[in-house]
This record gives structure tokens, sequence and C-alpha cells, in this order.
């Protein structure tokens, strides 16, 4: 996971391509281009595992795309073809087309069978390398967008000098301006969804790590630890103040047991706990790179909402209160990993001080039950937070 996540810091942009099967191998071609410039390619034939929803599958992938390359043909164009229903779905993704679709003659066909939404951009009709001038268009789109972005800071710049309010100067943006302002945050927004996946992924990780060692303490066979381990620990629905008592009432139990004078059940309980903190002690070393406690690895960033919010708040056809209430969540997000990730962490430090210690006292009963109770409970609580962001997150992935 953390290679896929240094190779996803390291891509260019998303793009996918649209083409017919007649069309396959020089789709092919541009593809393998594009991921030697390190662009994040989709192409259904590599893409697609079978079964599933087909059409499913191609819309998700359109909406978090940042570029779709049509390969135009008379084929590719008839009515019933799927690249028609891309094209659908491209228009409802960006209803203004330009800096986001490159339309490009993959072989003849009759201009008047062109699409009206392709009409109004220039369609690259390659007179060399078919998969090289196609890099070039893309990285030329990029850099148009950077420019829409740097003339839009400008414009307010200048506004912010003269006088004018940002509503004002959002009435006078040109479509595109105020379109490449909407668009660099959605993709904040996006690189943030990324972001929020993969501390979903690294949360389920330390969920398996934790109810492991959990389960591990709670075999029946171990009598000593599973009666010092209650079930009623690991339930996130109890309430854990009546909890605080626990490791007493647990204490006093094993004293009236009479286990501690029975040798094989010691013996029993001393092997597994020797394993236990051998499997505890490899796992911590994993996590603690895993947590990211520093926040440098899975960043949550609002640089551009907080320099476009303004021009946002002000736009007529958007509602920036629904960014404003995802990016918060995510923010929410990142907070509640980080005490995830740090109660898991005790949890299996303070398990591995209890299964080396010489002896079963109050003291470290009481620890280590805390931290497990803690670490269940914020984990519980992570995973719902996480479940609703992600519903919250379908209708920022589409562009005004």
């Amino acid at each position: 996971m953390l290679e896929a996540f240094r190779n996803a810091l390291l891509t260019r942009g998303r793009i996918f391509i649209s083409y017919c099967q007649s069309d396959q191998e020089v789709a092919s071609q541009i593809a393998m281009a594009l991921r030697n410039a390190r662009f994040e390619v989709f192409l259904d034939k590599d893409d697609l595992p079978p079964g599933g929803d087909f059409i499913s599958r191609i819309r998700n992938a359109i909406m978090r795309s940042d570029v779709v390359v049509f390969l135009l043909s008379a084929e590719a164009l008839d009515n019933g073809r799927y690249v028609r229903s891309e094209i659908a779905a491209t228009e409802g993704r960006w209803p203004s087309p330009l800096g986001h679709v490159l339309p490009v003659v993959a072989r003849p066909f009759p201009f008047d069978k062109l699409p009206e939404y392709l009409s109004s951009l220039t369609i690259l009709q390659p007179s060399g390398s078919l998969p090289a001038e196609v890099v070039d268009a893309i990285e030329a789109m990029q850099k148009w967008g950077r420019r829409s972005h740097r003339l839009l800071l400008a414009g307010l710049s200048f506004a912010v000098i003269v006088g004018f309010t940002f509503w004002q100067v959002a009435e006078t943006l040109d479509r595109r301006e105020l379109y490449a302002a909407h668009n660099i945050v959605l993709q904040e927004v996006r690189s943030n969804a990324e972001v929020v996946d993969d501390l979903q992924q690294n949360a389920d990780t330390f969920f398996a790590a934790v109810a492991a060692v959990s389960e591990s303490v709670r075999r029946p066979q171990i009598r000593i630890l599973a009666g010092l381990f209650p079930v009623s620990n690991i339930d996130p629905n109890i309430d854990m103040a009546e909890q605080t008592n626990l490791y007493n009432e647990r204490a006093d139990w094993l004293a009236e047991s009479g286990l501690l004078q029975n040798e094989l059940e010691m013996q029993r309980a001393k092997a597994a706990c020797d394993s236990i903190a051998r499997v505890v002690s490899r796992t911590i070393t994993t996590f603690s790179s895993l947590a990211d406690l520093d926040g440098e690895r899975y960043e949550v960033k609002t640089t551009f909402w907080l320099e476009h919010r303004t021009i946002l708040v002000n736009a007529e056809d958007r509602n920036p209160d629904d960014l404003a209430q995802i990016y918060d969540s995510m923010t929410n997000v990142r907070r509640s990993y980080d005490r995830v990730a740090a109660a898991s962490i005790n949890y299996l430090d303070t398990m591995h001080r209890f299964c080396t210690s010489s002896t079963i006292n109050r003291a470290g009963l009481s620890e280590v039950l805390a931290a497990e109770r803690l670490s269940f409970h914020l984990l519980h609580t992570h995973m719902e937070e996480l479940k609703n962001i992600s519903e919250e997150l379908v209708p920022s992935l589409t562009d005004p």
C-alpha cells in the first residue's frame, strides 16, 4: 500500500481513453505513451475486471479522471456505441469540456457526425506519431489550466486594489476562469478523498491487528488470560465509564480461582503470552511507520480551498457549504485517524509489557484493559465516520 501511495504522489493526472474496438491497438499505444510520461491511464481492456456493472464502472472512472481522450472514427461515433455513452457521461462530468476533453482523429470520419459537445473544441489531427502528439496535447492542456489559475489570482488582486467586491469579480469572471477555480478546488477534494481512502485502509489494518491480539488473549483453552480479558471490554456499545473498575474485578477473580496454583494453567498462559509478545513486537515496528503521526505522509490539504473559497461562496451556480462541510469532515477524519493510530499502537505496546511482565499485577492489568477498551471504541467510531464521509464525497466529485 505504501508503494502504491508513493506512486500516486508521482502521477501527473488521470486520463480516461474512450475508443471503439477497432481502435484498440492505437488506444493501447497511447496508453503506454501516457504511462511512460507518468500519467495514470484508465483503459477498459486493462482496468475492468470481468463481471459486474460495466456501465457504472466506466462512469465512475470518468468521474475520477482529469482528462478524457476520445479516439474518433466513423465507427466510434455510430449510434449505440459505447463512445456515445461515454461522451454523455463526460458531459455530465464537465458541462464545459474546455481543458478536460481531448478529441483525437483515430481514423477519418464525416464531421457532421461529430457530437455537439465536442464541436466547440479543437480536434487533434496528428501529423506524426499519434501517441506522442496526444501526450504533448495533454501537457499543453495542463499548462493552460495553470495559466488560467494564475490569471484568476491576478484578476482577484486587481479587484481588491480598485475596491471591487468579490461578488462583482465572480459576476464578471470569464466562465473558463470560474471553471478553473471550481476544478482546482475539486481536484484538491479528490486528492483528499484518496488520502481518506488510504486512512481507511490503514484503519482496517490496525483493526485487524488489534482484533487478532484481542482474540489471542481470549482463547477459552487459556483459562487465565480468557478470564482476565472479558468480551465486554471490547464492546463499543458499552459505557466505558462502567468498565473502569474491571481490572479489580478480574484480579479478584484470578486470586479466588485457584488458577495461580495450577502449574499447567500457568505454563499455558506463559506460553501464550510469549507468543503474543513476539508477534506484537514485530507489529509495533510496522505500525509506527504506517501511523504517520507527524502528518507528513497522509495530508488532508486545504490550500486551494482557502485560496478560492471566496469566489465559490459568491458564485451563483455553486453551493460552497457542501464543499466546506466536506473539507471539515475530511480534516476531522485525519484527527480521528491520529487518535486511532496512537490508541492502537498504545494497546499493542501495553499488551507487550503485560505479556513480558514476570507477574500478573493490578497496575499492568488496569493499563492493558484501558488501552484495549479505548482502541476498540475509537476504531468503531472511526469506521462509522469514514463510512459517512464516503457518502458525502459522492456529490463532491461532480463539477458544476
